[in-house]
């Protein structure tokens, strides 16, 4: 515009040169010729005039706008967010509801029953301030012999001095597994994989009190992180130092698109002893009823280290995803022979509507766009999945504490109704080998399959 006008007022000046030289050819009077002189100096004028009402009027219009875009941008529904600037607040959460139906007539002196539990009923804050983020999350869920009283889930704070680079401290999940690194709103399944969870929880956190550090690569994504053993909520137990571990792992994806990724990676963690109640052990891929089919420990009296270490495959193109790691512990004893367990798993799924996403923050899956929701005149999306998980404790039957092998096949139906909810069933097929007195409680002659059916509902926020 200002552009327009000062052209304008050239082109008036322009046309008194030639105004003063046409009069001039046409021997006009002098009087003539100022006259004209006056009338187009008048007029540029006029035009400078209504050139800095513009501008003047352009500069209000430029002031309104900045003050109208620093104005919080407010979210209501599902959850509640606030924005400015760079700073943002919001409210987040998660309801996981599980029922489980149990064979009747297995481990009748256990609590293997059907029922149902609140496996996750998290509510938290997270926002962000600059290159400072936090998140803070309560959860009143859990698992089966939890007593649903509410707990800190995690509590951290992170700074990011740049787009490559982010440190955080608190208690959050340590870097471990590709299933872990997936959120529990994302997973294909119910519960993660067998060995994933038996290595992992409890033991291994996942979620400790640490300080850790992330790089991320266009491509590539290291982690790091010292943190303290187990689930632990005091420091210093009675009266004894903190027992610490350090982890890291390193991911790279080859192939990484918006429809297609392929995801190689591999991870470590050592932990120093004495670590008190180290043990391996968990639910049959569900967890409603409490019975721990397969249990691995160790004495606790004499053990100096824990030492865990995996290795992560992954694959997407398009709805199609597959998915396999492989995991092996040992726990280090400073007499006799080191305990020794590992575990793998594979599983693949194909999405109807929809597809999964490859998320290189985490190195791991992110959950489907559902572009045609349910109600609203679409079908949602509906995924199809299987997996096939194996733990393995070894034969050695002079620990009776640790011996035995567990092998599920479980398939899944999931269907995303929108981008908030979700029902999931799964039917497991559970295989028991070389079952033993001590192994699985006192039902020692359970070596047979035998069948567990789950269904969750999902709302996140």
């Amino acid at each position: 515009m200002n552009r327009t006008l000062r052209a304008t007022a050239a082109a008036a000046a322009l046309m008194v040169g030639l105004a003063a030289g046409s009069t001039a050819s046409a021997q006009v009077t002098e009087a003539e010729q100022n006259a004209e002189i006056e009338a187009l100096k008048e007029a540029i004028q006029n035009l400078q005039i209504k050139l800095k009402g513009l501008e003047a009027q352009q500069a209000a219009q430029a002031e309104a706008q900045a003050d109208k875009s620093d104005e919080p941008r407010i979210k209501v529904g599902p959850g509640l967010s606030i924005s400015k600037g760079r700073n943002s607040v919001a409210l987040t959460g998660r309801l996981h509801w599980d029922v489980g139906i149990y064979p009747s007539d297995k481990f009748e002196s256990e609590n293997f029953d059907t029922g149902t539990n609140l496996r996750r009923g998290r509510l938290g804050v997270k926002g962000k301030s600059g290159g400072f983020s936090y998140n803070l999350t309560i959860d009143v869920g859990g698992s089966a012999d939890d007593n649903s009283e509410a707990e800190i889930d995690e509590a951290a704070i992170y700074y990011s001095p740049s787009k490559m680079i982010k440190i955080g401290f608190g208690k959050m999940k340590i870097p471990v597994t590709f299933e872990e690194s997936t959120s529990s709103n994302d997973i294909s399944f119910i519960e993660r994989s067998l060995p994933v969870d038996m290595f992992t929880d409890k033991t291994l956190g996942p979620k400790a009190v640490n300080a850790q550090i992330w790089v991320y690569g266009t491509q590539s994504l290291i982690e790091a992180a010292i943190h303290s053993n187990g689930d632990t909520k005091t420091y210093g137990i009675d009266g004894g130092a903190e027992d610490m571990g350090f982890t890291v792992r390193a991911v790279y994806a080859p192939i990484k698109t918006e429809t297609s990724a392929l995801h190689l990676g591999g991870w470590m963690d050592r932990s120093g002893g004495p670590v008190g109640d180290a043990r391996w052990g968990y639910r049959t891929e569900l967890n409603v009823a409490d019975y721990k089919l397969l249990y691995g420990d160790k004495e606790n009296s004499d053990l100096d280290a824990m030492v865990h270490y995996g290795l992560e495959l992954a694959y997407l193109n398009g709805p199609f995803w597959a998915q396999a790691e492989y995991i092996k512990g040992t726990f280090e004893k400073s007499s006799g022979p080191d305990v020794e367990a590992d575990g793998y798993y594979v599983q693949a799924g194909y999405m109807i509507g929809g597809a999964k996403r490859y998320n290189m923050k985490k190195g791991a899956w992110s959950g489907p766009k559902v572009k045609n929701p349910f109600p609203g005149g679409g079908p949602g999306v509906i995924e199809l999945a299987a997996r096939y998980s194996v733990m393995d404790f070894g034969t050695d039957t002079s620990t009776p504490s640790h011996y035995g092998k567990q092998s599920n096949v479980t398939l899944g139906l999931n269907w995303y109704l929108d981008g908030n909810t979700r029902v999931m069933f799964n039917t497991i097929r559970v295989g028991l080998d070389e079952a033993t007195s001590g192994t699985y409680g006192e039902d020692d002659s359970v070596t047979d399959d035998f069948w567990v059916h789950g269904v969750r509902w999902q709302y996140k926020w």
